[in-house]
């Protein structure tokens, strides 16, 4: 069942978009507390997300620009007629899609199924399988049936030079220039560090073991153990 988060507080809305979303099979979430709105959408794993424009906490751009700092998960736009070029500008700041207000449901299922069909083919472009872990490189994820982890672009960068060396040491040297170039060379302690954070959120999946030193060598990433 896909997931469905609502940024909206016009509670007309709400009940329908509930009520009709849920015949489509659609599990549904909305924001109760906007502090924590941000953490809310993380730990619901939304596959979608409704953002009105007109929020009595901040508005729609707001949300949409911070959300784009942390996920690709992909935002419908819900807006008025009268705020047309406001709909364009949350497109620019990177809304997927958008529906003005009055709507269909029809319509606004068909966006919803459009969206979530295009999301599924750019995220299987992107997973990369070793052992029994699933690496996201759309959304910088490590799964597996302990769970999830979410990294940095970093720690994401690394994760991909190790996997297209797969069970083979890349050389502490390559592995600097890999990450830092372009003037941006740094020392190994630094590389030491991001790998250590690395290797303490692999741990929380328990797959910390599998990120190898070679002392004195480089590193490697091993399938199995």
């Amino acid at each position: 069942m896909n997931k469905v988060f609502i940024i909206e507080d016009d509670k007309d809305i709400l009940n329908l978009l509930n009520i009709n979303l849920y015949k489509w099979k659609y599990e549904i979430n909305i924001v109760k507390h906007w502090d924590n709105l941000l953490e809310d959408i993380m730990d619901f794993h939304a596959d979608i997300i409704l953002c009105d424009i007109n929020l009595p906490v901040k508005n729609g751009f707001y949300w949409i620009k911070e959300l784009r700092k942390y996920t690709k998960i992909p935002i419908i736009v819900i807006s008025v007629d009268s705020i047309n070029n406001n709909v364009m500008h949350a497109v620019e700041l990177g809304a997927d899609d958008y529906i003005m207000k009055p709507f269909s449901i029809n319509v606004l299922v068909a966006k919803i199924k459009a969206l979530l069909k295009r999301d599924n083919a750019l995220k299987m472009e992107n997973k990369f399988s070793f052992g029994n872990n699933e690496y996201n490189k759309l959304t910088n994820e490590i799964s597996n049936n302990n769970g999830i982890v979410v990294l940095t672009p970093t720690e994401s960068s690394m994760i991909q030079i190790l996997l297209q060396n797969i069970n083979q040491i890349v050389p502490k040297n390559e592995l600097l220039n890999l990450l830092w170039q372009g003037g941006n060379y740094l020392n190994d302690n630094t590389l030491n560090v991001n790998l250590s954070r690395l290797r303490n959120k692999l741990s929380q999946i328990n797959i910390k073991h599998l990120l190898k030193n070679e002392r004195g060598i480089g590193y490697k990433l091993v399938e199995y153990e």
